[in-house]
């Protein structure tokens, strides 16, 4: 390549890397890596021999897709882009077979860059591990492997054209001919077998050019001979120069050709796989609002090159994973600060379109974006709920902030919105700054009353509840949660407490103080409200530490005798049976005890139980620094210091180090 082409394509390179990062926020990395990955093949395809395989992952709406194809209009590659939505394979099932054709007749053995979208539905194994089968992906791994694949018209277009090649082939030898593709002796006949009446009236058949290759015919024929002609006309100007025999003759010779497999060559191609692993990302599913963005991202931050390995091993054979190779780039989670970028974005895009379209400077108090936030981010939904929210409550109001402006004279006026609970108040200024007019449009909100504090029964039920987890965590396992959360807009939750910090294993010092921190919520419901009083919002956590101590005592080697008991059956000969139900009744004893730990442990902290619950009884959450706060002041025989920032190395690494010396 010449010195300044290799310049020209590097700068715009450069260029498009920078735009990217101006327009996708929060995934700089991400960018950086997309383009250290693509690099050599963008300055010199022609050094490969087999196609680039990049795969990106992550979860829904953090703009995969978008970005690679703004990629391609940015590097000026749309005329070699070839996008497979692999998600429509089950409904289309020609799609790839005639993308593949379509490659042949553009672009064959150039530089593309193909897209295998939505890629986690091509999946070849079934969830029990089966065989799944799925024709249409067979394309997809031999393009992925050595880059060349064979194609064939698909079944039904050639049966289409072999049909129709039947019934030309029949009316050929009826003793009509036929000129320059059109029927000149035997009209009526002809007319007569093709059902032709509906187009022309019988006395004008005759008197008319009628094609002996019909209109509709030929784009079946087209179809599948399509190689061999630049265009469909070039096909229909080849038919009108044949008689009779010429044109059987012509057909059959192009089904038969269009029957050879024909070498689609993507050796030099960019493939970019893009997919959603749930497997990968255990966050998928958690619909919660109310977790803090930063605590997902932070999560998606550790997810390991083998860990998506494993996650595709449920998907696909290994040798197919071994095809994807290893330039793997997993998207993380966005963040708080990404979110608030993106809701930045969207309200300075509104504010310069309303300056160009009617000359109204839109300024934002911070109450907007601050409501923007708490209604539109589901921390594992990406952007597109806080691209709808901005939409439904910031961009649908414009028509009617115009619609005033026009009434009452506004041009080149400032005009500020700012959210009180329920309503957005459109502020129409004065040169000096003073508010000249107001417009209130109602504003119905889909969140914030679910987490609005509700002062009652049901209220200080929880905040007791979930009271009672937390002392129990703090004071037995030295962790401060992050958030306490006593009024929450998920559906089917009243509350809950969550810490980022957690033991990656388990050990039989741990198991009382787990159970007992799993207790602890109806132990302080039995403290504050007495016996009587308890309720049933309990049951999941009894629950839990039932299947806990079971699985430590049955599975783990926890109990007396190390081994894996089971119940009794003919599946479970390899198991010991808990016949007498020892391990059931030492089971039960660990319950016994864990309760009256909870029980203890609460009563010495009755102060801070009180006053957290208190608290979240009037509040509908408490972070973790106000919390550490709370138990700084209120706590009486502990030491905040005490608390474990850092879980990481807390005995077996020193003691291992301990016993080397």
């Amino acid at each position: 390549m010449k010195k300044h082409l290799l310049l020209q394509k590097q700068a715009r390179l450069d260029r498009a890397k920078a735009k990217l990062k101006a327009s996708y926020i929060g995934i700089d990395s991400v960018i950086d890596e997309i383009f250290a990955a693509i690099g050599s093949w963008y300055l010199f395809p022609d050094l490969q021999d087999r196609p680039i395989v990049v795969n990106l992952w992550g979860l829904t709406g953090v703009g995969k897709t978008s970005l690679i194809l703004n990629l391609a209009k940015e590097l000026k590659l749309m005329e070699d882009l070839y996008h497979f939505d692999l998600g429509d394979a089950d409904k289309h099932e020609r799609q790839i077979q005639r993308a593949m054709e379509s490659m042949l007749d553009h672009g064959n053995g150039r530089p593309n860059l193909i897209i295998l979208d939505e890629f986690q539905h091509a999946r070849t194994l079934e969830s029990d591990a089966t065989e799944r089968r799925h024709s249409e992906s067979r394309a997809v791994w031999q393009l992925l492997d050595s880059g060349t694949l064979l194609v064939r018209p698909s079944y039904w277009d050639f049966k289409n054209a072999s049909e129709v090649l039947a019934k030309l082939r029949q009316l050929a030898q009826s003793g009509i001919r036929i000129e320059k593709g059109n029927v000149i002796e035997g009209k009526m006949f002809y007319a007569k077998k093709l059902d032709l009446y509906s187009i022309y009236e019988d006395e004008a058949i005759e008197a008319r050019d009628i094609p002996f290759v019909q209109p509709g015919m030929r784009g079946d024929l087209y179809g599948v001979m399509k190689r061999n002609f630049a265009t469909q006309f070039d096909f229909e100007d080849h038919l009108n120069t044949l008689d009779g025999p010429s044109t059987i003759q012509f057909l059959e010779s192009g089904l038969a050709d269009s029957m050879l497999p024909k070498t689609v060559d993507c050796t030099k191609s960019l493939v970019v796989v893009i997919g959603n692993l749930d497997e990968a990302y255990p966050m998928t599913h958690d619909m919660n609002p109310d977790l803090e963005a930063d605590t997902f991202h932070e999560l998606s931050k550790k997810i390991t090159i083998t860990q998506v390995k494993s996650a595709l091993q449920l998907r696909f054979r290994s040798e197919q994973i071994s095809r994807l190779g290893n330039t793997h780039i997993i998207y993380p989670a966005f963040s708080r600060k990404t979110f608030e970028g993106i809701i930045t974005k969207e309200l300075a895009d509104i504010s310069d379109k309303m300056w160009i379209m009617q000359k109204l400077r839109i300024t934002y108090d911070a109450s907007i974006p601050d409501i923007l936030y708490k209604e539109g981010v589901f921390p594992t939904q990406g952007a597109r709920p806080v691209l709808s929210t901005v939409h439904h409550m910031i961009r649908a109001k414009m028509s009617a902030i115009a619609v005033e402006a026009i009434l009452h004279g506004y041009r080149k006026c400032e005009v500020r919105l700012r959210y009180e609970p329920d309503i957005i108040h459109v502020d129409f200024l004065a040169s000096n700054g003073d508010v000249s007019r107001t417009l209130s449009i109602p504003q119905q909100l889909a969140l914030e009353p679910l987490r609005r504090t509700t002062n009652d029964d049901r209220q200080a039920i929880v905040a007791v509840h979930e009271a009672g987890h937390t002392v129990a965590m703090i004071l037995l396992r030295k962790w401060l949660p992050d958030i306490v959360i006593s009024r929450t807009a998920e559906s089917g939750s009243s509350g809950f407490v969550f810490a980022k910090e957690k033991l990656n294993y388990t050990s039989r010092a741990h198991i009382m103080n787990e159970l007992g921190c799993t207790l602890a919520g109806f132990a302080a419901e039995r403290l504050v409200f007495g016996d009587e009083h308890v309720t049933t919002g309990s049951t999941s956590d009894i629950t839990a530490a039932t299947a806990f101590i079971n699985r430590m005592l049955k599975a783990c080697g926890m109990g007396p005798t190390v081994a894996a008991y089971d119940a009794k059956s003919p599946m479970t000969r390899w198991s010991l049976h808990d016949v007498d139900n020892q391990i059931s009744t030492m089971a039960e004893d660990w319950l016994k005890q864990a309760m009256t730990l909870a029980e203890e442990t609460l009563t010495q902290e009755r102060r801070l139980l009180l006053v957290l619950a208190n608290h979240l009884s009037n509040h509908n959450h408490i972070e973790k620094e106000a919390l550490r706060q709370m138990v700084a002041e209120h706590a009486v025989d502990f030491d905040v210091s005490s608390i474990i920032e850092d879980g990481s190395r807390l005995y077996y690494w020193e003691k291992l180090k301990e016993l080397s010396l």
